[in-house]
């Protein structure tokens, strides 16, 4: 029983946790950026784009 409470009353761990959150958070908004930009070029950004030459 004292392992076990010894266990939940642990907070080392937590901060980095929080960090690895964080930057899976991040991690999937850049992704998202970049997978949403990436469709919009495909769907006719690239012609927008030779007509500015």
């Amino acid at each position: 029983m004292k392992l076990l409470k010894a266990f939940v009353t642990n907070q080392s761990g937590a901060t980095a946790l929080e960090y690895a959150l964080i930057a899976m958070a991040l991690a999937l908004g850049i992704v998202t950026l970049v997978w949403l930009v990436g469709a919009q070029l495909q769907a006719g950004g690239y012609a927008d784009l030779s007509t500015l030459f």
